[in-house]
């Protein structure tokens, strides 16, 4: 067997690290591929400013296996505000998710009492909760019921039409 003489004069040492680094970028070109996050599209309602007009938001954010997970970052992002400086917050500054749970088809949301306090806008404290309930039930089809309360004191509303969704 004729080795070429560029092979006969290499130890197998001058082989071994262009190896290993060749395995690590092997490795993390295959982590980055199948590891890379996987995002959803999910369309947030905020109403317009100075005005009582819903209008959607779109925003990626991180998939997630379990729907509870999802709608809690979901309720997140939207109380956090919209991106579009010609969108108004949907609640008061300070408003948080204090437990939200998903059974069956039914969503249970609790929140904290700084909802109570003076919108950002000039919806109802009714027409905020129906508009986290559009942008819910039209981001997770699965929801049929959903169960709001405020410092664990369940509170209901009827349907609320009065929004011009435009």
């Amino acid at each position: 067997m004729n080795i070429p003489r560029f092979f006969r004069e290499r130890s197998l040492e001058a082989y071994l690290w262009p190896s290993i680094l060749a395995a690590v970028i092997i490795v993390s070109l295959v982590f980055t591929v199948y590891k890379s996050d996987k995002y959803e599209k999910k369309v947030f309602f905020f109403p317009a400013l100075h005005s009582r007009s819903l209008q959607g938001e779109q925003r990626f954010l991180p998939a997630a296996n379990d729907p509870e997970k999802s709608i809690h970052e979901y309720v997140k992002g939207l109380l956090l505000g919209p991106a579009d400086i010609s969108l108004d917050m949907l609640f008061p500054e300070g408003s948080r998710i204090n437990s939200l749970l998903h059974r069956e088809k039914t969503l249970y949301v609790d929140m904290n009492s700084e909802v109570l306090k003076e919108s950002p806008n000039s919806l109802s404290l009714e027409e905020q909760f129906a508009a986290l309930t559009k942008g819910l039930e039209y981001n997770y089809r699965s929801i049929e019921k959903i169960i709001f309360s405020i410092e664990g004191r369940p509170i209901e509303f009827s349907r609320v039409s009065a929004v011009d969704e435009r």
